[in-house]
């Protein structure tokens, strides 16, 4: 179910802190990490305290340069329009400080995004290109839009599958009579396409569960008709529609299923949708923060948590194709 890992022979002591989560996907990758990224990332992080230093001297700086100018304001009573300027000026300074901790942050996060895409046998593009969402919307895994952002695409083949990921936030704008805009953030989060050159021809839609009556409203607008499958857990967290109710029971294998509610347990009950459409599985996974940011372990690159973040996500979503590799493979 998985490949050994590519990166060479393996040391004869394992690492202490094991990042691999019992996934498949990530066997091998304890010692990579301790091997060949962790020694980059722990380069990267020592730049951090000269950053730091001279982060403080532009603060201390700034605000000498702000009472500074204050004091002549109130001591000369020139006008506060000069205040406002001197203001404008002390942020300026502030951000040349702190421009290389964030330069730093982003080039972190690269080389992270970049080795463990790698460690997967994927490519990782920190700005999208050729990214179409007609489908997504097309089969309601996203909801009404008129603006669109994108970022930090991932992409290439899992055994010979197609992938492309790319984290997307999606804004409804609206004005009133008045020319007045407002924006709602609808979707935040992850879409994922696979293209398994597969001969099912159906549309299978899961969507999370809406309780008995959002569940009856909800299949209004869903291809086919009610799937019932014999996962009481899987039932309890979703719902499923297909034009074609044989082969919805074909793709969702119980080895499948369980996947899909691990996956579902890691980025949050009700955030998971997907759906099978002519050959690809479609994906979108909804999130309250930014993607592959590493959040504070972001203050420390060289911490392992900064790769369990990441890593855990990719290789769940990495095992799902497989075990829908094989089961489709031994089904045929």
């Amino acid at each position: 179910m998985s490949s050994p890992s590519p990166w060479g022979a393996r040391p004869s002591q394992a690492p202490e802190t094991s990042l691999e989560n019992g996934l498949p996907a990530l066997k091998g990758f304890d010692r990579y990490y301790h091997d060949a990224l962790k020694p980059i990332m722990a380069k990267l992080e020592s730049e951090r305290p000269a950053y730091q230093k001279r982060f403080k001297k532009f603060a201390w700086g700034a605000g000498g340069f702000f009472l500074l100018c204050l004091a002549l304001v109130m001591g000369l009573r020139v006008s506060g329009g000069f205040l406002i300027a001197a203001g404008v000026i002390s942020l300026i300074i502030l951000f040349l400080g702190y421009y290389p901790l964030m330069d730093l942050k982003e080039r972190g996060k690269l080389t992270m995004m970049t080795h463990l895409c790698r460690f997967l046998g994927l490519e990782y593009r920190q700005t999208p290109k050729n990214i179409s969402l007609d489908m997504f919307r097309s089969l309601s895994l996203i909801p009404l839009y008129n603006e669109s952002q994108w970022e930090d695409q991932i992409f290439g083949k899992i055994e010979g599958i197609d992938l492309n990921l790319f984290e997307a936030t999606l804004d409804m704008v609206t004005r009133d009579r008045k020319g007045r805009s407002r924006r709602i953030q609808v979707f935040n989060g992850l879409l994922v396409e696979f293209d398994f050159y597969k001969n099912f021809k159906s549309t299978t839609v899961i969507t999370r569960d809406f309780t008995k009556l959002g569940n009856l409203l909800g299949g209004l607008n869903k291809r086919g008709k009610r799937v019932r499958l014999e996962s009481v857990n899987f039932e309890r967290l979703f719902e499923v529609y297909s034009t074609d109710q044989v082969e919805a029971r074909y793709l969702l294998t119980p080895a499948f299923m369980e996947r899909v509610c691990s996956l579902s347990a890691t980025v949050g009950h009700g955030n998971l949708q997907m759906a099978f459409h002519k050959g690809s599985l479609y994906m979108a996974i909804r999130k309250k923060e930014d993607c592959f940011e590493g959040g504070e372990a972001l203050n420390n690159l060289a911490t392992p948590e900064l790769a369990r973040k990441i890593i855990t996500e990719l290789a769940q979503i990495y095992d799902i194709v497989q075990i829908l590799k094989l089961d489709m493979e031994s089904q045929v």
